[in-house]
């Protein structure tokens, strides 16, 4: 790339190397952290250098940058803090009564931490109310800024997306109905591709701010992307930190990991309990930008039952017509999943000699037809180890994960040991969600990695029952690693170690050379025979590639990457505005990170369609 050449994309960075190590502080049980932490909100007002560690950070979402931002170090949060209170004029930073404690984390890391709330009064805008967290530390004899954590709340006059009447069924049915498939309403505010979790959040966000929106989703029901999955498909994460928008998604009887079932009967109802603007069926192909009139032209086909009488084909399929449609948004979001829910496929020679059935884990459903045959899952991670349960359960006479690297694995106890404390039946889920995100997130992988390092060494013997089983296990998963870099890779115990443990489900490390006539072969000349192989592989971690093909090349290669981190350990492309390409957004993540960033996705629109476009932040302080 020339000198003088822009790049869209932004380069990743490894989010180990972004930032200092964790301080090492102690704090008394009878410190006064009230008045700590109102003295530290009050040098907000005008903040200076000699009140941060020297090692400070500061995080912004969208307050004052207008976009996701991190600084590091007392010198860098100065100069930034000084040129955006310059331009958003802040005032009124009051500590919110009642919050502040001390954290203690371990024995060798406590700190006083607040939430306070400000307003900011930039020339001839609207007012912006937010909110944000501190964090202090002693320092030698005095008592130091750690991190400050700024969020936009609400805009003067635009309402709250953090709130939302919940419909009658009659009147949900109106609101369906007035812009559903079946109107002629042809413009919306915003064009949404994708109707899972990440789509429903943002539909839900958006209609809290008065935003008309569509959801174009492929599936023929709500909820279907988790239907059309495995029949033993659960989540491997609780339904508390599940959930969705405004609460409710799930029922008391719903189990601590949901099924597909559970999943997709709350979706129905979220929908329906707030009239989200749904048109199923429908396939995005097409998006075009117009930058005279600043609208996106997006094409859609629509698949619908040919007739109400004729509802079986002689395949047993019911037979539909495919329509074509032309919607205009000034805003397109894709919300089509990390990948794009484009299968990863790892080219293996030889595929044609072998004379067993071979399919993605995206096209798996069960492993009942494949009683007393001999399995193979290529792949170790959360879905491999599903599926391996699966074949167990059927009767299969074999069943073989095929291990090439150390698989992180963490046990349930880990799981529930972090996050039941904070996600909750009764818990304060948007405050335990401004919480989890007010860290940088280079300091909580740091603690994460910390605190499971202790977890990890107090249950040798789980660990060691799966290494004696031949299955090479990576005993202190690093969290942050796997969800926010590697999208992935991981496996969150639910039952499927025991069976490795037992010998139900062997494991044949090695790297697969080829296939053969009767499975597969390795690099060090070994044989694994199959009847069956399944490819749980994942998908292509990057939505730009997906989008890319129905924005086209030109738009396509002005998109920002979707997923891991840059030199700030902000995650690219989500939530936030693009270099290259006005008025388009990302949105992915598993159902916590959707549910909380999507109110801040939906803010950053309003404002724009209110003419009030956030100014966004992008130079490095002091240039």
């Amino acid at each position: 790339m020339g000198s003088n050449e822009v790049s869209y994309q932004t380069q990743q960075v490894p989010l180990a190397s972004i930032g200092g190590p964790l301080p090492s502080t102690i704090i008394p049980e009878d410190v006064d952290h009230a008045s700590i932490a109102a003295r530290a909100v009050e040098q907000l007002h005008s903040l200076d250098a000699s009140a941060l560690k020297d090692d400070a950070i500061w995080r912004d979402q969208v307050a004052l940058t207008g976009t996701y931002r991190t600084f590091y170090g007392s010198q860098n949060v100065q100069l930034a803090w000084g040129e955006l209170t310059d331009a958003n004029r802040p005032q009124g930073f009051a500590l919110i009564t009642g919050s502040s404690l001390v954290v203690r984390p371990s024995p060798e890391l406590h700190w006083v931490q607040a939430m306070f709330v400000f307003k900011l009064s930039p020339e001839g805008r609207k007012q912006k109310y937010c909110s944000g967290f501190v964090r202090i530390i002693p320092v030698g004899e005095d008592w130091k800024i750690w991190i400050i954590s700024t969020l936009l709340e609400d805009i003067e006059g635009y309402g709250t997306s953090d709130q939302l009447e919940a419909l009658s069924p009659e009147q949900s049915e109106k609101e369906k109905t007035a812009d559903g498939i079946s109107s002629s309403n042809d413009r919306f505010d915003v064009v949404i591709v994708g109707g899972g979790q990440a789509g429903i959040s943002t539909a839900s966000r958006l209609k809290a701010l008065g935003i008309s929106h569509v959801v174009l989703d492929r599936n023929t029901e709500v909820g279907g992307n988790w239907l059309t999955r495995y029949k033993s498909f659960t989540l491997h994460t609780s339904k508390s930190l599940s959930d969705l928008p405004y609460g409710g998604g799930f029922g008391k009887e719903a189990p601590y990991f949901p099924t597909a079932n559970d999943i997709a009967d709350g979706y129905k109802r979220f929908v329906e309990r707030f009239g989200l603007n749904i048109w199923l069926s429908c396939v995005a192909t097409k998006a075009s930008w117009d930058s005279n009139e600043e609208e996106w032209t997006i094409e859609l086909s629509h698949s619908e039952p040919t007739s109400q009488s004729d509802t079986n084909g002689d395949d047993g399929t019911t037979p539909t017509t495919t329509r074509t449609r032309t919607l205009h948004a000034p805003h397109l979001i894709f919300a089509m999943g990390g990948g794009g829910q484009v299968p990863s496929l790892p080219s293996i020679p030889n595929a044609h000699l072998f004379r067993g059935q071979t399919l993605h884990s995206v096209t798996y459903t069960t492993a009942t037809p494949w009683r007393g045959q001999r399995g193979v899952i290529i792949g170790t991670a959360n879905t491999a180890h599903d599926v391996s349960a699966d074949m167990v359960a059927a009767g299969l006479a074999s069943v073989t994960l095929v291990q090439r690297g150390r698989t992180p694995v963490m046990p349930e106890s880990f799981f529930r040991e972090r996050f039941d404390p904070l996600y909750h039946e009764g818990a304060d889920i948007p405050l335990t969600d401004r919480i989890m995100e007010a860290a940088p997130l280079p300091v909580t992988q740091k603690m994460l990695n910390a605190g499971i390092k202790v977890s990890a060494r107090r249950i040798p013997e789980y660990f060691e029952g799966l290494e004696k089983a031949g299955f090479d296990v990576e005993r202190e998963i690093d969290l942050c690693h796997v969800l926010y870099e590697r999208m992935g890779g991981h496996y969150y115990d639910v039952g499927a170690s025991r069976l490795i443990v037992d010998g139900e489900v062997k494991v044949k490390k090695g790297v697969v050379e080829s296939f053969t006539e009767k499975g597969l072969r390795f690099a060090d000349g070994s044989d694994l025979e199959a009847d069956v192989i399944v490819y749980a592989t994942g998908f292509v971690g990057n939505m730009r590639h997906a989008a890319a093909e129905i924005v086209g090349e030109e738009v396509g290669g002005r998109l920002e990457d979707f997923w891991g981190v840059d030199a700030e350990g902000e995650l690219r492309g989500a939530c936030k505005p693009m270099l290259g390409q006005k008025n388009v957004w990302y949105i992915g993540g598993d159902m916590r990170f959707a549910r909380y960033h999507s109110r801040n996705l939906a803010l950053q629109i309003k404002a724009d369609l209110e003419g009030e476009t956030l100014d966004v932040y992008r130079k490095t302080p002091g240039e």
